[in-house]
């Protein structure tokens, strides 16, 4: 290859590869003595069953999940004498290209849905 041509070609794939990085959600579970379920950022599915002290894995937002930028509550259920379904009442807001890490603790306020 010219290095013309293998110089635009590395220039061309570095741009793909940086539009295509896209936002991205991380979650923990601090809440004391409460395994957490099923967890969602909006209608995106972030994650299963995290014990306290457990995280996801970074959660990629794909354009099917949500419209960026964006921002939701975080949604989730716990299993205590039944299923109960719980929201944060904070939102969480990301950005088109943004690595955001959501720490849920016992000063977290959250109601039941």
């Amino acid at each position: 290859m010219k290095p013309l041509t293998l110089s635009l070609a590395l220039i061309l794939t570095l741009s793909l590869v940086a539009c295509n990085r896209g936002a991205s959600i991380k979650v923990k579970n601090s809440l004391s003595k409460t395994t957490i379920e099923n967890l969602y950022w909006g209608d995106a599915y972030v994650g299963g069953a995290l014990k306290p002290g457990e995280e996801t894995e970074f959660f990629r937002v794909k354009a099917g999940d949500e419209t960026l930028p964006n921002s939701n509550q975080i949604r989730f259920t716990v299993l205590n004498q039944g299923m109960q379904e719980f929201s944060t009442e904070q939102t969480y807001d990301l950005e088109k290209t943004q690595e955001l890490f959501i720490e849920l603790s016992d000063t977290t306020l959250i109601y039941e849905i």
